[in-house]
């Protein structure tokens, strides 16, 4: 769905409206530490710790999601 898969371009910035997540790595340049402070973040990069709730940006707005699946922290 996105290129890098790295964290280096931010193309899949999200903001987190409820929910933890650890951040993973990802360039400061793409990713300020006042843009984490809030809520934003890396989907590649980020992992869940709880259901989230997410906001997406204008840069992703446009991909049309195919199928859902429930990710829960049991899954394996």
């Amino acid at each position: 769905m996105f290129g890098c898969r790295g964290g280096g371009c931010g193309t899949c910035k999200m903001r987190l409206t409820s929910g933890q997540i650890a951040h993973g790595r990802c360039s400061a340049a793409v990713l300020l530490a006042e843009e984490k402070k809030c809520g934003w973040f890396l989907s590649c990069q980020a992992r869940a710790l709880s259901d989230l709730t997410i906001e997406l940006s204008a840069a992703n707005k446009y991909h049309v999601l195919r199928s859902w699946r429930r990710l829960s922290l049991l899954d394996p």
